[in-house]
């Protein structure tokens, strides 16, 4: 299986996760058979979206400048949580590849407005990486604000702004790759 095949069949699974509000061991089971080389990919990804599903709500929710996570498209949902953890976390993915794998499945799944969402959310996603990871290792932490605003064109502007400056240095970057490449290995 190539990788834009397999990220299909993790985004899949993502959605079915969200939608029966957990983890079903079957359809993984079946993905993973006909996975190939891809197995490694989809089970660290499927993995780490299962673990880690509120921390993801939570900060996606926060780049949506008019939208609840309840109002989110389940579809949408789940190709910004795969992308966000394809930025975040998978070394061999760019990080515009990884936005624009999940706007290409946005045209096969979704509406035809979920590409300019999806794409705003994920280049908010980018900027903030680095805080992000920080989060992500750090959970107790205070959360950062994000202030959406309009321009006078009507188009979205997304800017965080950190309650206090987050300086991860590059030591703290390789012990989170480190740890997920290690993770991913158990």
């Amino acid at each position: 299986m190539v990788r834009q095949k397999a990220r299909e069949e993790v985004f899949l699974l993502i959605f079915e996760r969200l939608s029966l509000s957990e983890r079903n061991e079957f359809s993984l089971e079946n993905v993973l058979a006909i996975a190939g080389t891809q197995t490694q990919y989809v089970k660290a990804v499927y993995d780490i979206v299962d673990l880690k599903l509120e921390f993801f709500n939570r900060h996606l929710n926060k780049f949506a400048l008019k939208f609840k996570l309840e109002r989110f498209y389940k579809v949408d949902l789940s190709l910004l949580v795969l992308a966000t953890v394809e930025i975040m976390f998978v070394d061999d993915v760019p990080d515009l590849v990884a936005v624009n794998e999940a706007l290409e499945l946005a045209k096969k799944y979704s509406s035809e407005k979920s590409n300019k969402f999806i794409n705003g959310i994920l280049g908010a996603v980018i900027d903030s990486k680095e805080k992000l990871l920080h989060l992500f290792n750090n959970p107790d932490e205070d959360v950062d604000e994000v202030v959406a605003e309009e321009t006078s064109e009507g188009e979205e502007v997304v800017a965080v702004e950190t309650a206090s400056e987050l300086k991860v240095k590059e030591k703290d970057k390789n012990n989170i790759k480190n740890e997920v490449r290690i993770w991913r290995a158990k």
